[in-house]
């Protein structure tokens, strides 16, 4: 009788040890679960101004570039201003990024009309320089010109460079500035 007791006992504690297991494990479970799907849950129902990434808002992000007084006019011999853009308030997955250096432009002035041109090469993404000297703008990595208004002269790159929205509010230059796939001939957004 002692034996058949005692493999009661066994099979209880059996029982009431998985269940505790399994409670212990179901409350590390959903805590974990909860933050791993943080960003995913905050995005489908996010009311709050800051833009996700990858968000149709975030795609095309209007930011300040430069004061209207900065902003040089091509057609009287000035340079184009290379401005860096750089956004405030974007999330990514759990952090809120606070100065976020996305790229930069060229802005000028053609005949009292603000243009701003992306400085990335639209053939592999390097950094486009401006050749004062020659009054072009050149990329460094395959020697692809393109003209002070942005359109390609030589090179590898498949298309001018791209150009972006551009507005001025208050004295302040804002650009849209926008993403584009590389090495395609028409201008696709990321």
């Amino acid at each position: 009788m002692g034996e058949l007791q005692s493999s009661e006992r066994r099979s209880a504690l059996r029982v009431v040890g998985g269940i505790l297991l399994s409670a212990l494990g179901l409350a590390w479970a959903i805590p974990a679960a909860l933050f791993a799907t943080s960003p995913v849950r905050r995005r489908r129902g996010s009311t709050s101004d800051a833009k996700q990434p990858g968000s149709e808002e975030d795609r095309a992000t209007s930011v300040p570039i430069a004061s209207l007084s900065e902003v040089p006019d091509l057609d009287q011999g000035g340079e184009p201003l290379r401005a860096a853009v750089v956004a405030s308030g974007l999330r990514d997955a759990w952090n809120r990024l606070d100065q976020t250096k996305l790229g930069s432009v060229f802005v000028g002035k053609r005949a009292g009309a603000l243009t701003a041109l992306s400085a990335t090469c639209p053939h592999a993404g390097c950094g486009i320089d401006y050749d004062g000297s020659r009054r072009q703008f050149v990329c460094p990595c395959h020697n692809s010109a393109f003209s002070i208004d942005g359109q390609r002269i030589s090179g590898p790159a498949p298309r001018d460079m791209d150009r972006l929205d551009v507005s001025e509010k208050g004295g302040t230059v804002f650009c849209q500035f926008q993403r584009f796939r590389l090495a395609l001939k028409n201008k696709v957004p990321v």
